[in-house]
C-alpha cells in the first residue's frame, strides 16, 4: 500500500490517481531516472570539457536539474563542468585569436625556449625515437 503524496489518503500500489483528491502521483522511478540524467550529464561536461560549447551547454542543464531535484551531487559535476569548460573555451578563443594574429609562431617560440630552460636534454630524448 501507498498513501496519497497530497492528503495522505491510503491508494492501491498501482494507483496513478488518488481517490479522495483526485491529484496525480508522482511515480518515485520517474524521480530517479532525472536525477541520474543529470549526475550523468554533469559527468559528461567533465570529461569532455576540452571541446568547445557541447559540455557548457550539458553542465547548465545538469545544475538546472540538479537544482529542481534537489540533488548536490550533480551540482557540484555540473558547477565543475561548468568552470573547466568555461576555461577550455576561453583557452580555444585565444587559441583561435592567436592563429588568426599571427602570434602562433612567437607562442611556440617562447614556449621551446622556455622548454630548452626547464628540460635542456628534452631535445635528445625525442631525437632518439
Amino acid at each position: 500500500m501507498k498513501y496519497c503524496i497530497h492528503c495522505g489518503q491510503e491508494l492501491d500500489s498501482d494507483a496513478v490517481f488518488c481517490t479522495k483528491c483526485g491529484k496525480k502521483q508522482i511515480s518515485e522511478n520517474k524521480g530517479v531516472k532525472q536525477e541520474n540524467e543529470g549526475l550523468a550529464l554533469g559527468i559528461f561536461s567533465i570529461v569532455f570539457c576540452w571541446l568547445p560549447i557541447l559540455p557548457f551547454v550539458f553542465s547548465i542543464i545538469a545544475i538546472v536539474k540538479g537544482s529542481k531535484h534537489n540533488v548536490l551531487g550533480t551540482l557540484i559535476c555540473g558547477y565543475i563542468g561548468l568552470i573547466l569548460s568555461i576555461g577550455f573555451l576561453a583557452f580555444h578563443i585565444f587559441m583561435i585569436v592567436a592563429v588568426l594574429s599571427g602570434m602562433l609562431p612567437m607562442l611556440i617560440e617562447y614556449l621551446s625556449r622556455l622548454g630548452e630552460t626547464y628540460f635542456p636534454n628534452m631535445q635528445n630524448y625525442l631525437s632518439s625515437f
